[in-house]
């Protein structure tokens, strides 16, 4: 009988310890394990998330903006992005886009001091913007970025009450961008390239046969363009892409860039000429140090890209005017936020 009572005693220590050491492992699990965060949080600023949701639609607009602006392949090429760095187009949008959700929540907690609120007319403009844009989003935006109606509201809402509180603070001294300095024009570039790059990113440049045999592919080219095809016995004009397509000119395509960029990009010359051009009107071969050139003028000013920029020129100078007053506020609403260190990158990367 005694063997048998401490044989028990000893199984129920054993056992106890057991038990012990397990809640006492899982304890220890619980706190070294790192907390694991809200994918639906993008990032919270002055005590309140910012959502998926809320973010996804600041990023379309934004992105809308570069592709009006720069076109619609500007997410393949590289932008300076401080003294010895470069960076893609699509990792700038990414910070421009939390950057525009903060300067709006920034202005809106202004929005009191200055009484700025939203009327019964704005509200019911908003719906209705609110609405048409909503209907605009596929089933998988909705789903996978949990978007719904009154997100969308919160947006416009929050971008109207701080367009208030800066008019309010430009009232004395507003900011104007014309027409001409936020000027794009729009042209197709039928170019014959002068040289190759080899597998390794060398630049190789043609030989004078070679450069020779583009010129007079080109000036053969220019000379298609004047002429007129019959097509089911209505004359029409061939179109500069047909006639790029038909000398396989992979390099050719439509650009829309400011006067500045055309100067940068092509030399004053070619600036020169490209603006002495009336729409729809095509210049002779020009060289050049790239190869060899036939341009034509869709316009002179493009409207829409045109607007786009003067609003990113607007917004800008907005910025740069009223730098210090919202470096100020932010550091009140939370003066420890930055890109990217207060970002849940995991939650960012739904939104590709």
């Amino acid at each position: 009988m005694k063997v048998i009572r401490e044989e028990k005693i000893y199984k129920y220590i054993v056992t106890a310890m057991i038990i012990f050491l397990c809640a006492f492992l899982t304890g220890c699990g619980e706190t070294d394990e790192p907390e694991k965060k809200d994918d639906t949080v993008v990032f919270t600023f002055g005590g309140k998330d910012v959502l998926v949701g809320e973010t996804y639609i600041y990023y379309t607009t934004v992105k809308e903006k570069y592709e009006l602006l720069y076109g619609a392949d500007v997410w393949q090429t590289k932008v300076a992005s401080g003294s010895d760095s470069e960076a893609s187009a699509a990792e700038l949008i990414r910070e421009d886009v939390i950057n525009e959700i903060v300067r709006v929540k920034t202005l809106v907690k202004q929005a009191e001091k200055y009484n700025i609120k939203i009327t019964d007319d704005e509200e019911i403009q908003i719906a209705e913007e609110a609405e048409a844009f909503y209907k605009g989003l596929t089933d998988d935006d909705t789903r996978q970025m949990s978007i719904d109606l009154e997100t969308v509201k919160l947006v416009m809402r929050e971008n109207r009450l701080a367009k208030g509180v800066e008019t309010a603070l430009l009232a004395e001294d507003p900011v104007e961008v014309s027409d001409e300095n936020a000027r794009m024009t729009r042209f197709y570039d039928m170019y014959f390239n002068c040289f190759i790059e080899d597998s390794e990113g060398n630049i190789i440049p043609f030989s004078e046969e070679q450069k020779h045999t583009q010129y007079e592919r080109a000036v053969e080219a220019c000379g298609e363009l004047s002429t007129v095809s019959v097509d089911n016995d209505n004359k029409r004009e061939q179109s500069i892409e047909d006639i790029a397509a038909l000398y396989s000119l992979d390099m050719a395509q439509e650009y829309t860039m400011s006067p500045e960029e055309i100067k940068n990009v092509y030399g004053e010359e070619v600036h020169d000429i490209l603006y002495s051009m009336s729409n729809g009107e095509h210049s002779t071969v020009i060289e050049t140090e790239y190869g060899y050139h036939v341009f034509k003028m869709i316009a002179l000013t493009d409207k829409k890209a045109t607007q786009a920029k003067k609003a990113v020129m607007t917004e800008d100078a907005i910025a740069e005017r009223l730098k210090s007053k919202l470096t100020e506020w932010r550091n009140e609403i939370d003066k420890n936020f930055s890109y990217p260190d207060s970002v849940n990158m995991d939650a960012y990367n739904r939104i590709n």
